[in-house]
Order: C-alpha cells, then sequence, then structure tokens
C-alpha cells in the first residue's frame, strides 16, 4: 500500500467520527436532521462547485489542513437561514459556521486518539476556494472528504481533511 493511501485508510475512521459531530454542529446552528455521508476522496473536478472556504491549520496530534467548503448554491441559502446578521457580514458569518464545524471535528478526533489537537485560526476565502484546492490535490496531496448535510436540503458543506497540510498558498 502506498504511503498516501496508508495514511487515507489511517484517517478515514477518524474522519468520520469528526464529520458526524461537524454535521451535529451544522445542524445545530441551522436546525434539521444532521446527515455526515459519502466518505471520500474528494475529485478535483468536483470541487469547482464549492466557491467559499475557510481553511485551518491543524498540529499536535494529527499534523495537517482542516477544509470546510461552501457550495456556491448552498452559500446563500445557509446564510439566510443563519439570519440578518449573516447576511450583512457573510465573510464573518462563514467564518464562525466554518470554525464551529471544523471545531467539532478536531475536538471529536482528539477524544478518539486521546491527545492533543489544535486548530489555528480561520482562513476565509470566499471565491474560489474549491478550484485552489482542486489544484493542490493534483499535485498529489492525500486528502479524504466528508459530506455534511442537513435534512432533505442537500449538502451544506464539504469537510476535507489533508494529513500533512497543504502549503498557505493552497488557499487564497
Amino acid at each position: 500500500m502506498s504511503a498516501p493511501a496508508a495514511a487515507r485508510a489511517e484517517l478515514a475512521p477518524l474522519l468520520s467520527i469528526g464529520a458526524a459531530h461537524a454535521a451535529q454542529a451544522l445542524a445545530g446552528l441551522v436546525g434539521g436532521e444532521a446527515r455526515a455521508v459519502r466518505l471520500c476522496e474528494p475529485e478535483p473536478l468536483g470541487l469547482a462547485g464549492y466557491e467559499s472556504g475557510v481553511a485551518f491549520e491543524v498540529g499536535g496530534a494529527l499534523v495537517g489542513t482542516v477544509v470546510v467548503l461552501f457550495a456556491a448554491r448552498v452559500r446563500d441559502r445557509l446564510l439566510g437561514t443563519l439570519g440578518g446578521g449573516a447576511l450583512a457580514d457573510p465573510g464573518s458569518a462563514l467564518s464562525e459556521v466554518a470554525n464551529i464545524v471544523a471545531s467539532q471535528a478536531v475536538s471529536a478526533i482528539a477524544d478518539e486518539l486521546r491527545a492533543l489537537v489544535t486548530l489555528s485560526v480561520p482562513r476565509l476565502s470566499e471565491r474560489g476556494s474549491g478550484r485552489a484546492l482542486a489544484r493542490a490535490l493534483r499535485s498529489g496531496a492525500p486528502a479524504l472528504a466528508c459530506e455534511l448535510g442537513i435534512g432533505e436540503a442537500g449538502t451544506c458543506a464539504l469537510l476535507v481533511l489533508l494529513p500533512g497540510g497543504l502549503p498557505r498558498s493552497a488557499i487564497p
């Protein structure tokens, strides 16, 4: 088994646990039944529809990058659900939602590992996040992703874990 394949296989159960907690956090913010589905390796072509994203560096027992991506078609609906304050300052609202989602995922992973895992300050990119991540993945960066949804509304976000991390320039 290649090193990237071994890393993905080792991280899959951890991401599943983290994604379940992340989906619960998202459901708590916007209502509805939480769903964490379709654990997969993100396909670069499929990432183009994710316009906004927030990246976090992860350290401690797990080193890498966590990215929370929001599809363009879902972003406005998500902001509308959050209310007037979110619509007035969408960047801040998306950063806060991603921070809550990523924090819950990373905390659940840390609990499973019984070790300290830290999360950096969020880095928001309101445009081109999916395409930027796709470029990084084409260079061979290993990654695992899980779709986060609420009820029947479909995918609200994509939680991506990149062991080893990304260069700071990979997500603008």
